[in-house]
């Protein structure tokens, strides 16, 4: 499956300080993770509970091995 990069742009929505490089595992989990930034932001859930969204909705990033 190809992963794409989900964000406000790709929808014709401006930039509102969020990362739109993140990787996103679909366009759902792209919408609930920014949802859940949102209530981080104004403290309706902590960071733990974020970290776990983090977790739930991008995709791992993947070192980079140097070219030689």
């Amino acid at each position: 499956m190809k992963q794409r990069t989900y964000g406000h742009e790709e929808h014709g929505e401006e930039d509102r300080g969020m990362d739109l490089d993140k990787m996103y595992k679909s366009e759902a989990f792209a919408a609930i993770h920014e949802t859940m930034e949102a209530l981080h932001e104004i403290g309706a859930i902590d960071k733990e509970i974020m970290l776990q969204f983090d977790v739930d909705c991008l995709n791992p990033v993947q070192d980079k091995v140097p070219e030689e």
